[in-house]
């Protein structure tokens, strides 16, 4: 217990000690809770997630999202897919959350050699969400397009993904285009690395470390120092 306190504290210093660099953005250690199942029948599959976000000082509701995503394995190298998202965010210091409703699409190409895994995922959002005005809600619409591509790469260390006993390693990198009212833009970054270890049959835990970078044209940008912690469920309906 103490060593994780330890490791806590160690990674909060880390993160706000950033801000002497980069004293013009600014800076939010943050931790993300997670919880995925995955619904696996035939080629087809169905993924839920619960994604919870906060603030780790003060320790505030930064985000909450639940997704559901269908996707299809037409080859073992090409799925394609499609889903909605719901999110509430909060803005800052104001404590306004903000729903915002979100259909995606998706293509993904995976490519494995051996122990290695390499996959490139394209996802394509319209996000619809209300406008603020004077810490109050309106009653008009923000409607904005975004395309985000995933680069990740897996190792897979002991045994398989899915197998009871499986250890890997995980890495990858997103980048955020932003379209909206006629202005496209670069919107966000994000840098993540992860272990993750499944010691039951159909649970699995990851921990990871992320960078995220936000750009913002009317304010300062943000940048997150993230842990994120995920449970993983995979079912199977033969």
């Amino acid at each position: 217990m103490f060593g994780m306190r330890s490791y806590f504290l160690l990674f909060y210093f880390f993160a706000t000690s950033i801000s002497q660099v980069f004293a013009q953005d600014i800076i939010r250690p943050a931790y993300w809770t997670r919880y995925s199942n995955e619904l696996d029948w035939g080629k087809a599959s169905v993924q839920t997630e619960l994604d919870n976000r906060r603030y780790i000082s003060p320790h505030t509701q930064l985000q909450f999202i639940g997704r559901v995503s269908a996707n299809y394995k037409f080859q073992e190298w090409l799925t394609a897919g499609l889903g909605f998202a719901y999110s509430n965010a909060t803005i800052r210091p104001f404590g306004l959350f903000v729903p915002e409703f979100r259909p995606h699409q998706e293509l993904q190409l995976t490519h494995q050699a051996g122990k290695v895994e390499v996959s490139h995922r394209l996802r394509f959002e319209q996000r619809y969400s209300r406008d603020s005005l004077e810490q109050k809600l309106i009653s008009e619409s923000i409607i904005a397009l975004r395309g985000r591509y995933r680069l990740q790469g897996n190792y897979h260390l002991i045994k398989s993904p899915k197998e009871k006993g499986y250890l890997g390693f995980s890495a990858n990198t997103e980048s955020f285009l932003t379209h909206q009212e006629g202005d496209l833009s670069y919107s966000e970054f994000r840098l993540y690395a992860a272990v993750k270890q499944q010691p039951f049959s159909n649970v699995a835990f990851e921990l990871g470390l992320m960078y995220l970078h936000e750009w913002n044209s009317s304010r300062p940008d943000i940048r997150f120092y993230t842990l994120r912690f995920s449970v993983r469920h995979y079912l199977s309906w033969d």
